[in-house]
């Protein structure tokens, strides 16, 4: 992640924006994961394959918490590749990372610091750099 600089004329205005940001930190990161949960879901939905549409109508946010998969057994090995079938007859390459949702929230999860000195610098007259 990246570094972040603070411009403050006076201590005492430093903490008083500390404070604010500090008693609005965690509806201002539920919010944050949420928009990122919400953005991976939906890049997500786009990548998986639709034959039926059931698999990617499966993956889900509800706040900051996502499903996948739910009702749909087949997902996991969409997601991430194996053997099923009788004696394993079908193969799908093993991907120890996946496919659809985690690539996509590791893309997402960059946005998060910046959204995040964005609100801290709305909030106060703190310069995020």
């Amino acid at each position: 992640m990246g570094e972040i600089k603070w411009k403050v004329t006076g201590v005492e205005e430093l903490s008083l924006a500390l404070h604010e940001v500090a008693r609005e930190a965690p509806e201002i990161m539920d919010a944050v994961t949420a928009d990122v949960a919400a953005g991976a879901v939906e890049d997500a939905r786009r990548l998986v394959p639709h034959r039926s549409g059931r698999a990617a109508s499966s993956y889900k946010s509800r706040g900051h918490v996502v499903s996948i998969g739910a009702g749909v057994p087949y997902v996991p090995w969409l997601e991430f590749g194996g053997d099923v079938g009788r004696k394993g007859a079908t193969h799908r390459a093993k991907v120890k990372g996946g496919r659809y949702f985690y690539p996509s929230l590791t893309k997402r999860l960059k946005d998060i610091e910046d959204i995040a000195a964005d609100m801290i610098e709305q909030m106060t007259s703190i310069e995020v750099e």
